[in-house]
């Protein structure tokens, strides 16, 4: 690496931004094409990310990267440069890579994961006096990760029943009332979204059971008897899920217990991108027994 030009670089392209364009050189600022026919390119910028630089000039030349999150323009037209012009605003010197066999300089380097800008421009620079050569500006979108919307879902619902009470022990007799548990399996892949709600279409059934008709869960748990069902889902900013509703019509996602569907509401789950873990415990009595409902639920998202 030459030291003394790049310094003398790194100093003409850190003059302040107030600066006049006699004082970023004594030359004036160049306003016309760049010179020479030094090439560059860039791979997509993402925040926290790593990206390439790739230049290619003649064999053994020390390529020098300059990058700015101001624009392209006028810039500094140092002496060393030998009447080529630096063409991007408040120029930053990323560093040097000296050309390979082939002619290809590469510069490897991570994007700062709070840099705060949309665009960054870039331009390569050999500084060999008046053979001096500097590529043409590249503007390098930022890319910012939008949130994330799943394509796919799966569901999984384990109920545990439990019976108790004065008439607890007759019901199980007679009625064949007892502690019992089932459990309930869903998928679909994206329908259709609007605003924070999400409509998957897919399967809702009912794939193991240990509890008798005279538990009723059919009457608690809507599953189609063909397992085709939508899944609407309503995740608040992309990652609260707060209502979920399997049931039998696309348009009809509404809360309704009377209408053929199962629904969660009021939830307040946090998804950090693994599968989501949530239930409760809910109580019912009736004719002197009372029904202890454990669920957990297991709900995925790709």
């Amino acid at each position: 690496m030459r030291l003394v030009p790049l310094i003398s670089l790194m100093l003409a392209c850190a003059t302040g931004p107030d600066a006049s364009p006699e004082e970023w050189s004594p030359m004036s600022t160049h306003s016309g094409p760049p010179l020479g026919d030094l090439t560059l390119e860039a791979s997509p910028l993402s925040p926290g990310l790593p990206f390439t630089l790739t230049s290619t000039a003649v064999p053994g030349d020390e390529v020098t990267f300059l990058a700015s999150v101001t624009g392209d323009g006028g810039g500094p037209c140092p002496d060393i440069l030998g009447g080529a012009c630096v063409e991007v605003e408040r120029p930053l010197v990323l560093g040097s890579v000296t050309a390979d066999d082939s002619g290809l300089a590469i510069f490897e380097r991570t994007v700062p994961a709070d840099l705060a800008a949309e665009t960054v421009w870039f331009q390569a620079t050999v500084i060999a006096g008046a053979d001096s050569s500097v590529s043409p500006v590249i503007a390098a979108p930022i890319d910012v990760p939008g949130p994330f919307e799943p394509e796919s879902v799966s569901i999984t619902m384990e109920l545990d029943l439990e019976f108790s009470g004065a008439s607890a022990g007759l019901a199980c007799l007679f009625a064949g009332v007892c502690d019992c548990t089932a459990t309930y399996v869903g998928d679909g892949l994206l329908f259709e979204r609007d605003g924070d709600r999400y409509t998957f279409e897919g399967t809702w059934l009912q794939s193991r059971s240990t509890c008798s008709d005279g538990v009723g869960l059919e009457g608690e748990v809507w599953a189609p008897a063909d397992g085709l069902a939508y899944h609407s889902l309503t995740l608040e900013g992309g990652d609260l899920l707060t209502t979920w509703v399997a049931h039998a019509s696309p348009e009809d996602f509404t809360v309704d217990p009377a209408a053929d569907q199962w629904a969660l509401e009021d939830l307040a789950e946090l998804w950090d991108g693994g599968p989501l873990l949530f239930g409760g415990v809910t109580e019912e009595e009736e004719l002197g027994v009372v029904a202890t409902i454990t669920s957990g639920v297991t709900m995925t998202f790709e």
